[in-house]
């Protein structure tokens, strides 16, 4: 299901003039309910245990993920490019002994992976442990891109020298994080 969507993107990509700037979004749908197992390479196990269909889904997304790196990797422009890949929402893989779920305001529910790779001389290496949010995405990528200076909208610059971290706080049927 997924790999076709990313090999429709790296076309789209080839077939583009690529002297001007673009930006690209896909989304991958295989890690999120039912959790399909595609490509049966790719099937630790064929049980259907939610948590185990969970972990087929990302082995399978994290090959195709690694596929479309390899297959722009030699590209004349992809120095000049930014990947940025992130989820939607995270799941809880019942580590705790609840049912997995995502549903829930665990840790694992809400916390959500940010990978941004590329060679710009702002991008700082390895992990950074700041409070981030989808918010804020938007507004580091722009400033990346030198397109606009720190505003009042929502979400800020993650590479901002102004380290201030934002208060988050989650509220579902009265409960909050």
């Amino acid at each position: 299901m997924d790999r076709p969507v990313m090999q429709d993107a790296l076309k789209w990509l080839k077939a583009r003039d690529m002297s001007k700037p673009f930006v690209m979004t896909a989304f991958l749908m295989s890690n999120h309910m039912p959790f399909f197992r595609y490509e049966k390479e790719f099937r630790l196990t064929d049980s259907d245990v939610l948590y185990e269909k969970i972990i087929n889904t990302m082995h399978y997304d994290d090959d195709v993920l690694r596929e479309f790196v390899e297959s722009i990797r030699n590209e004349p422009w992809f120095e000049n490019t930014i990947l940025v890949v992130t989820g939607d929402h995270g799941v809880d893989l019942g580590d705790r002994g609840e049912q997995p779920d995502y549903k829930n305001l665990r840790t694992e529910a809400v916390w959500i992976p940010l990978v941004m790779y590329g060679k710009h001389p702002r991008l700082p290496k390895g992990k950074q442990d700041i409070l981030a949010s989808h918010n804020d995405l938007g507004m580091t990528i722009l400033d990346l891109l030198g397109v606009c200076d720190p505003t009042t909208s929502m979400g800020h610059s993650l590479l901002s020298k102004n380290k201030e971290k934002s208060e988050v706080y989650i509220y579902k049927y009265g409960r909050s994080s």
